[in-house]
Formats: structure tokens, C-alpha cells, sequence
């Protein structure tokens, strides 16, 4: 499912005096002096700060939405269901199984993470993942388990109370943990100081140059 959302805005005329600068999606100032405030801003890892549109989805994103394709805010009050893809600015769900997502902002769950796919140039925050895949431009923040999965983060790990099993985690400014291992788990494998999410990168394009490479050759 694709969608397309017109931005909305509210202006007070108390607030318009010495409002100065240009308007954007949902941040627009009138000559009459009204000037209107973003509703949703987000600071990103990068340093942007963005206006999300929202869209709602009350109860699961499943075969009832179809995939999700939108250029803001996508707030569930279900799951994302297995077999299913969200691209989206932000992204808040009460759980996520067997799905992939894509987000430039944050993604936040409330519940845990099962099964899926993660990549963002924001921060990820949720309960526990296991047997899930995080690649995140901001940092990773997990409450309770990472079991038998893998994260790449430009930033920090944040699980204070956490327990690490089986898991590989690579974060550049840091991993902070609970508990890492356990004698009947598989060993965790923990990297600091690199940042492997750019590595990958690089290797995409260095694979994609070469394919293309040989293109030429044939041609």
C-alpha cells in the first residue's frame, strides 16, 4: 500500500510575533503573520531535523494494509506481521515479527522483535530482538534480550539490562550490556571502535561496480 498524505499544521496569532525563516512541510509562515509550528519534528543521527506526516493503522499492518510505502510517520497499534515491508520516515508498532523495514528516523517497538529486518538512519528501540537483523545510522537501544542476532550501529548499544546470547553486535561509540554470553548459548562476538555498517556499504558498491564492470566487457 502507498500512500500520500497532505500536511497539516495549526497556528495561534500570540505565537507569530518575530517568526523569521523559510516554511517546509508542515512548518509554513504566512505573510499575514500567523506562522505555523511543526507538529512532528525529529532530530536525526545525521544532524537533520525532519517533519513527519503521520499514518495510523489501528490493529495489525497485515493482508487487511498491504505493504507500507510513506514518507512520514507510520504508527501501528498491532504488529507488523511476517512476510510484509514498511518504508517509511519513522516507524512505532507494539511488535514486529518476520517483516523488514525500512525508515529514515527512528524506529520505535514497544513489544519485541522476531524474525526481522531492521536498517534505519535512526536510533532502534525495543523490548528484545531475536533472530533479527539491526543496521542503524543512530544507536540501538534493547531492555530485556538480544537472542541469536545481529547489529550493526554506527552508535551506541545501549542494553543495560540486557542479556546478549548468541548475538554479534557492532557498534563504533560503544556497547553497553547486562550480561554477555552463557555457558549453553553460542558465543557473542562484540566490536567496537568500527563502524561495520559503512564496511557493508562499501562492499555493496565495490560488488556493484565489479557486476557492472563486467557488463561492459560483454557488451
Amino acid at each position: 500500500m502507498s500512500c500520500n498524505s497532505s500536511a497539516m499544521a495549526r497556528a495561534t496569532s500570540n505565537e507569530s510575533s518575530g517568526c523569521q525563516g523559510r516554511g517546509g512541510l508542515r512548518s509554513k509562515i504566512y505573510s499575514q503573520g500567523f506562522c505555523f509550528r511543526a507538529l512532528n519534528p525529529a532530530l536525526t543521527p545525521s544532524g537533520v531535523v525532519s517533519v513527519f506526516p503521520e499514518y495510523r493503522i489501528d490493529g495489525d499492518l497485515g493482508y487487511a494494509t498491504g505493504h507500507v510505502d510513506f514518507n512520514g510517520r507510520v504508527i501501528v497499534s498491532g504488529m507488523v506481521e511476517p512476510g510484509f515491508h514498511v518504508k517509511c520516515g519513522e516507524l512505532i508498532a507494539n511488535e514486529v515479527e518476520g517483516a523488514e523495514i525500512e525508515a529514515t528516523g527512528d524506529v520505535v517497538i514497544k513489544g519485541g522483535v522476531i524474525g526481522a529486518r531492521i536498517r534505519t538512519d535512526g536510533s532502534v528501540r525495543a523490548k528484545y530482538f531475536h533472530t533479527s537483523h539491526i543496521d542503524a545510522l543512530g544507536d540501538v537501544i534493547v531492555q530485556s534480550e538480544l537472542f541469536e542476532s545481529v547489529v550493526d550501529s554506527s552508535g551506541v548499544f545501549h542494553g543495560d539490562n540486557c542479556k546478549l546470547l548468541g548475538s554479534r553486535v557492532s557498534a563504533k561509540q560503544g556497547v553497553m550490556a547486562g550480561e554477555i554470553g552463557s555457558p549453553s548459548a553460542p558465543p557473542c562476538t562484540i566490536t567496537i571502535g568500527v563502524d561495520e555498517r559503512v564496511h557493508h556499504q562499501i562492499e555493496q558498491l565495490e560488488e556493484a561496480v565489479t557486476e557492472a564492470a563486467k557488463g561492459l566487457e560483454q557488451a
